[in-house]
């Protein structure tokens, strides 16, 4: 991002440390990954029969399980934005633009961005555009197909989930997949 003033950049930082605080605490002091409705019935996920159950009660498990997936994916989005905010705030566009020259060292500048600063395609469309003038149609083409398919939240969710040697090869095959398409647009 481009500022006007010094005085505006400063603004910017302190309104940064202060969601990075209020952030890292909203991550860290979540507590145990126990669920709502383990804490209510004294046991984690598992299966009932739903033919018994009337629709108001469907709906109500229904409610339940949405609160509980909120919950335990919220943290990742919280700290994702986190990074996303510390970068943004602190590293200059003209340090980028030193860093990106040529192709290949564009397009790898802005896989790694994607990477750190993707919070939702819809905002990466404008981030993305905020580089338009700076960088190659091919590196924000990789910026904004990349954030999408990984970013930071993303692999923290995928690394809580699955084995390290997927999400590896996953991790693998996207970066090469999207570095070589977008190389050669």
């Amino acid at each position: 991002m481009l500022y006007e003033t010094t005085a505006e950049r400063n603004e910017n930082i302190e309104r940064s440390e202060m969601t990075a605080i209020v952030g890292m605490d909203a991550v860290f002091t979540s507590g145990s990954a126990q669920t709502i409705s383990s804490v209510e019935t004294g046991h984690d996920h598992h299966t009932h029969a739903t033919a018994k159950l009337s629709m108001k009660e469907k709906v109500w498990h229904t409610l339940q399980h949405a609160v509980d997936e909120f919950f335990s994916v919220g943290k990742f989005l919280v700290f994702g934005a986190l990074l996303a905010a510390v970068m943004q705030t602190y590293i200059k566009t003209s340090t980028l633009v030193s860093i990106g020259h040529g192709p290949v060292l564009s397009i790898l500048l802005m896989m790694v961005l994607a990477f750190v600063l993707s919070l939702c395609s819809e905002a990466d469309a404008f981030i993305g555009a905020s580089f338009r003038s700076v960088f190659s149609t091919q590196s924000i083409v990789a910026f904004l197909v990349f954030g999408p398919m990984l970013d930071i939240k993303n692999l923290m969710m995928m690394l809580a989930t699955f084995k390290a040697k997927f999400v590896a090869f996953i991790v693998i095959g996207v970066t090469v997949t999207v570095f070589i398409y977008a190389l050669f647009i």
